[in-house]
């Protein structure tokens, strides 16, 4: 008997027939509880800005549309996919930073960089990016033909212009900017304007309301029509908004910088590299030039007590020297002519006059006139002729190839994108450098053009010249660009071309404008 305070035990069981199996209790609780739900985070601050700006409301795994149209598995996809994300980041900006910047104080609707890239930027761009990676001889024309005549005729100008400087006195009330005046005079631009106020020439405002105006209706009424063929209206508002950016933020801040002087002087030694240290005592204290410093001196002094035998095996390794690297230089252009396309396009017959013009304005061989120099130029172009079939070919193969490249484009929407958001958002631009610093950047140009140069060119230069005329110099090849009034009108030229390039259809041809006069 048990008391009423005791519980009969539970019975024993057997461990190997009635225990249960700890797997497959594991393997039914898995299956029957199921996971928590994963939540799509709100957060956009992950995303690219492009993405959060023109995209709001998609998918971020989503695929966004291609503003250089491409073919998946094309040699250059991973540098046109980067292309595709600079140039959305780009209009992200201009969007944020001209736009969203005052429309987000009085509205909260995330819909409108949506509707404007969508409709307005997007198509734009699509169809002017993708129709140049389609057919790059319009660049290549541009490049190789028109910009050296624009060059040319912007020197020719340029020296014209100094040289009345000589012979004609000026007034008082047009001193200050007298060489851009007289460059205005012989080249006048309707895109180019004086400012009174300034006393200076600045790029008409109406000109570049009227070509963002003219390029924004130009795309938009070809994209405006939807599947039934009727038209959809888009706000002006809208267009409005894109033209003022176009032309008074974008154009206007970009052709601002290039007219500077400083600002080419930086971009030299960007590119180039800054000047080597001239301080001796520097040189002194590197170990490799004062080994190089012995070695010169030591060959210096023994060419002094050199010997007749010496001398002719000395100029036969020098000749020898000369012929090995001609004949590198003669199988490298053969390899590059050989790797061209063998069709022959009669657009580029004699493509390498307007560079002969251009060096031959450059090195000034009809200016300072020595039999010398006039028979050495001869010379160069009696070669350049008797090989113009060839050059015909290599020249426009050669810019496709080292300049219409995707990583040159990438560069050049870098200098854009710094260019107009230095700090990566728009804000006020930085502070243009002193007469001072302008005058140190100069210098560091000029000497580092001096470095690169070679000693033999530097020579055959030099020497062509006789002592009372003065000799070509780097600083000779930056007056140029010296000064900012004769830079617009330069600038001015190439955007005309620029627009004349990318679409042909704003500008009126040549034969129609003779037509119509007569």
């Amino acid at each position: 008997m048990l008391s009423s305070n005791q519980r009969p035990s539970a019975p024993i069981r057997s461990k190997s027939c009635n225990a249960p199996n700890l797997s497959t209790s594991t393997n039914q609780r898995t299956q029957t509880t199921p996971l928590p739900g994963l939540t799509k985070s709100k957060s956009t601050i992950h995303l690219p800005l492009y993405r959060r700006i023109l995209f709001p409301h998609d998918d971020p795994s989503s695929i966004i549309p291609k503003i250089v149209k491409y073919n998946n598995g094309c040699e250059n996809e991973k540098e046109l996919e980067f292309i595709n994300e600079k140039l959305y980041n780009l209009i992200a900006l201009a969007l944020r930073g001209y736009i969203l910047s005052w429309y987000s104080r009085f509205s909260s609707n995330r819909t409108l960089s949506p509707i404007i890239n969508q409709k307005i930027v997007f198509p734009i761009l699509h169809e002017i990016v993708t129709e140049v990676y389609n057919d790059p001889d319009k660049l290549c024309y541009l490049l190789l033909i028109d910009l050296p005549l624009i060059l040319n005729l912007h020197i020719k100008t340029c020296k014209e212009s100094k040289l009345s400087l000589e012979y004609v006195s000026t007034n008082n009330e047009e001193a200050d900017d007298d060489l851009g005046r007289r460059y205005h005079s012989r080249l006048p631009l309707r895109s180019i304007e004086f400012n009174s106020q300034n006393r200076e020439y600045e790029i008409s405002s109406i000109y570049l309301t009227s070509l963002s105006n003219s390029i924004i209706n130009h795309f938009i009424q070809n994209q405006d029509q939807d599947g039934n063929g009727s038209k959809t209206n888009l706000p002006d508002v809208e267009k409005l908004m894109i033209r003022e950016v176009l032309s008074k933020s974008i154009l206007n801040s970009i052709i601002r910088r290039l007219c500077e002087n400083w600002f080419w002087y930086q971009l030299v030694l960007k590119i180039l590299g800054d000047p080597s240290d001239g301080n001796f005592s520097n040189t002194l204290n590197n170990p490799d030039e004062k080994e190089n410093i012995r070695y010169a001196d030591e060959k210096h002094t023994e060419s002094k007590f050199r010997s007749i035998d010496q001398i002719m095996i000395y100029w036969f390794h020098t000749i020898l020297g000369i012929i090995f690297r001609i004949w590198n230089i003669s199988v490298s252009i053969l390899t590059l002519y050989s790797s061209s396309p063998r069709e022959y396009n009669e657009k580029y017959q004699k493509c390498y006059e307007p560079l002969l013009s251009l060096f031959r304005e450059i090195l000034d061989i009809d200016g300072r006139r020595t039999w010398l120099k006039s028979f050495i130029w001869g010379i160069v172009e009696l070669i350049v002729n008797l090989f113009g079939p060839i050059l015909d070919r290599l020249l426009p193969h050669l810019i496709r190839i080292f300049i219409l490249t995707p990583k040159n484009s990438i560069k050049i929407i870098v200098l854009i994108e710094k260019i107009l958001f230095p700090d990566g958002y728009p804000s006020q631009s930085p502070p243009d450098p002193t007469f001072e610093e302008v005058v140190i950047l100069r210098d560091k140009a000029e000497r580092r053009l001096d470095e690169l140069i070679p000693k033999y060119m530097k020579t055959i230069l030099l020497h062509l010249y006789s002592k009372s005329t003065p000799k070509l110099t780097p600083a000779s090849t930056l007056d140029m660009i010296e000064n900012r009034s004769c830079n617009l009108h330069l600038i001015g030229m190439i955007l005309n071309n620029l627009i004349a390039t990318l679409v042909p259809d704003l500008v009126i041809p040549i034969y129609e404008e003779q037509t119509g006069s007569i």
